[in-house]
């Protein structure tokens, strides 16, 4: 585990140096920085790639969509140029929901790799049931953050907030 942790540290310093170096958009840096250390660790803890997976797509979803669209009203970051030609309510950039999954992805397998001291899973559990990837509090956390966004949507829509800007 020292040796992983280590691969982390050094993927990490020449990730940042050689995105500074190649002066990388927002996406590209994303992928690099999150991504390939999230590959690395979805190789070392395969049986976990699933339910982290879940939980980070489920997470990502609203958390984004709510603070970045807050954020950027309120004029505290806006991303002006954006690899893909279309933004959520023309303020939202995809980039955003990628950078979310990614961080969040990241943090909890880095989490379950490193500092969860559970009994691992065996081989024999590589195709869990919907039960062990989605436990009932993660589907009423999720219920909850999506009523959350619908209840946020409903009210940009309902007090004519400008959804395009």
């Amino acid at each position: 585990m020292k040796k992983d942790f280590f691969v982390l540290v050094i993927l990490s310093v020449v990730s940042t140096a050689l995105l500074l170096f190649i002066k990388a958009n927002f996406l590209v840096s994303t992928l690099v920085f999150f991504g390939l250390p999230s590959v690395f660790l979805s190789f070392r803890q395969p049986l976990k790639i699933l339910k982290t997976f879940t939980f980070s797509f489920l997470m990502c979803i609203p958390f984004t969509f709510i603070f970045d669209y807050l954020i950027a009203k309120d004029r505290g970051w806006y991303i002006v140029n954006s690899v893909f030609p279309w933004r959520l309510f023309d303020i939202v950039v995809i980039e955003q929901f990628i950078w979310c999954f990614l961080y969040i992805y990241y943090i909890v397998m880095f989490y379950e790799y490193f500092l969860d001291k559970k009994e691992k899973k065996t081989i024999f559990h590589l195709f869990p049931k919907i039960k062990d990837v989605i436990s009932p509090n993660m589907e009423y956390f999720s219920l909850f953050m999506f009523m959350a966004l619908a209840f946020f949507y409903s009210l940009c829509l309902y007090k004519s907030i400008n959804l395009t800007g």
